[in-house]
């Protein structure tokens, strides 16, 4: 098996992002303290200057996850 945690904070996102969960979940912290699960297979929107910390868990081979920016250009 394939298992590891990456933890990241304080991550700001300058411009808009969706990041698609291959083979990983993603545990979002937000400002209140709450925890956002974001589980395989799944969707995450991240609007443009959001700051973040995050946990990433990758739970097997290969790509865990994709990212798209979205700016002026698309």
């Amino acid at each position: 098996s394939c298992h590891s945690t990456l933890v990241l904070k304080k991550i700001r996102f300058y411009n808009c992002a969706i990041i698609y969960l291959r083979n990983a979940q993603l545990l979002v912290k937000t400002i209140d303290g709450g925890v956002i699960n974001i589980p395989p297979e799944s969707i995450c929107y991240i609007e443009k200057n959001t700051v973040i910390d995050v946990t990433l868990n990758v739970l097997g081979k290969g790509m865990p996850y994709d990212i798209f920016h979205i700016d002026n250009n698309i």
